[in-house]
């Protein structure tokens, strides 16, 4: 007879054991790269690995882990520079770090550090963020402590690139680096908008250039020329004397004393007298008719 279902045995598949969700979901950071100026990429890169060491949730664990991540994420070179310290494995991790910044940062000479961050002023192209920013950094380095903010806001006002800013700040009251950012800021903005509705003006907008001849200006929009015209007073060719010409030339109607022809005085004639002209025979003129043609005065200025 066949045996009872009861009696049947089904084998069991056995499970491995769950793998740790770390190893999942942990990144990591770029090595750390060895260049000339390696003050300022170590301090970012630290920067960086704390930020990472937050992200993770790996601020509570042990030193010598965060010595184990802090050497892996740095790389080889890190690695050798680790070793050359001669540490105890017992060190711990701020210990490790302070030794890197012995390595990394030179001995800060303060004096030099407040200079640069006294004599720093805005470039011509460099925007007010761009200024800001680097002006925060120098002073950290310059052991203002409390006072830093106050001197920050006081260079800013001092090496600021736009003039008509400036004298604004130094006429605000109770004047705070929050408040001087703000209006520096909106400044640049406004500058920005204004710049970009002038360049948006269409060429058409722009007056036209008449095209008229240079001679026939006079006769286009004539204005009031008698009172253009009394500024200037220029000597008459007609009477010899100074007037501004709002008024009729005393000459005029007058005949000369010494050519004969009107409209000027004698005192300033430019006529000269010619005895006569006489006409060159030609083939078709007769030989013996003689006529003398006179000319009385021949008039050098054009009326």
């Amino acid at each position: 007879m066949g045996e009872s279902s009861k009696d049947t045995i089904i084998p069991t598949i056995p499970q491995s054991p769950p793998r740790p969700q770390y190893s999942q979901r942990h990144a990591f950071l770029r090595p750390l790269e060895f260049t000339e100026s390696m003050e300022e990429n170590w301090k970012l890169w630290v920067q960086k690995f704390k930020i990472y060491l937050l992200a993770e949730d790996l601020e509570t664990v042990s030193d010598d882990r965060k010595v184990a991540l802090l050497l892996h994420n740095m790389g080889d070179k890190g690695v050798e520079i680790y070793n050359s310290f001669n540490l105890d494995t017992k060190q711990t991790f701020d210990e490790v770090l302070k030794k890197f910044n012995s390595y990394f940062i030179p001995k800060v000479n303060i004096t030099m550090q407040r200079h640069k961050f006294f004599t720093r002023a805005q470039g011509p192209t460099e925007s007010f963020d761009e200024f800001l920013t680097d002006l925060q950094n120098k002073s950290m380095t310059c052991n203002f402590s409390d006072k830093r903010e106050e001197l920050v806001r006081d260079v800013i006002v001092i090496g600021l690139a736009n003039s008509a800013m400036k004298e604004r700040l130094l006429r605000t009251e109770d004047l705070t680096l929050q408040k001087a950012i703000t209006m520096c800021r909106a400044a640049e903005l406004s500058q920005k908008q204004v710049a970009e509705l002038t360049n948006e003006i269409p060429a058409t907008s722009v007056l036209n250039v008449s095209s008229t001849p240079i001679h026939d200006v006079k006769h286009v929009n004539p204005v009031n020329t008698s009172r253009t015209r009394s500024i200037k007073m220029r000597k008459c060719y007609r009477c010899g004397n100074n007037w501004d010409r709002t008024h009729q030339c005393p000459a005029m109607g007058c005949k000369c004393q010494k050519c004969g022809i009107p409209n000027h005085f004698a005192k300033v004639c430019r006529n000269r007298q010619v005895a006569a002209i006489v006409q060159q025979p030609s083939e078709d003129v007769d030989m013996d008719s003689e006529e003398t043609y006179f000319v009385g005065c021949i008039n050098s200025e054009c009326e």
